[in-house]
């Protein structure tokens, strides 16, 4: 007989221990807080949520310009100084997983899709190595491209040119770690 096949057990039978927990109802659900105020129509709600976004929209480029920034400054502490190398690199990596989060919700893919890339190669590179602060620099690179011409997506040929290159960077990097690690 297959497991799948086999029969399921009856129930709590008279070997079967009491629990060692009792259920509480909730007193206060969520569902109660949450429900629209009246007069308030989850339509009203979206569209006030999506306002939102749109002005946080208008002001991701400046938002995207002042993190790439503090990661520039992170990259130039981790190469020159190999003892805060280690500490620089997690800086960074937080800095493009927070940008990898909000690129494509504020309407810019191409910045989630760099992030994305960085944060793999930093969590699969020695953190202590001179050649991951060079690669990095790479994705550093890359934004600051993006920054400087306002690209959004990489469909455009600027953008397709942009993750050709990082990409092979990112390849070639990781088929290092790899053989350093065999």
């Amino acid at each position: 007989m297959a497991v799948s096949d086999s029969p399921k057990p009856a129930g709590p039978g008279p070997q079967s221990e009491p629990p060692n927990h009792e259920l509480i109802p909730n007193p206060n659900p969520v569902s109660l807080k949450a429900a629209p105020m009246p007069g308030r129509m989850v339509e009203e709600l979206f569209a006030r949520a999506e306002k939102a976004v749109a002005t946080l929209q208008g002001e991701f480029t400046q938002i995207l310009a002042k993190e790439a920034t503090r990661g520039e400054k992170a990259l130039q502490i981790a190469k020159a100084e190999p003892g805060k190398r280690a500490a620089q690199l997690a800086r960074l990596r937080g800095i493009w997983h927070d940008l990898r989060g909000k690129g494509s919700t504020m309407g810019y893919p191409l910045v989630s899709t760099i992030c994305d890339l960085g944060c793999d190669y930093l969590d699969a590179a020695p953190k202590d190595a001179q050649e991951t602060v060079e690669i990095a620099d790479k994705f550093a690179e890359t934004l600051r491209v993006v920054v400087a011409k306002d690209l959004k997506s990489s469909t455009d040929a600027t953008g397709k040119v942009l993750m050709a290159t990082l990409r092979q960077v990112a390849e070639m990097a990781e088929r290092k770690a790899k053989e350093a690690k065999a």
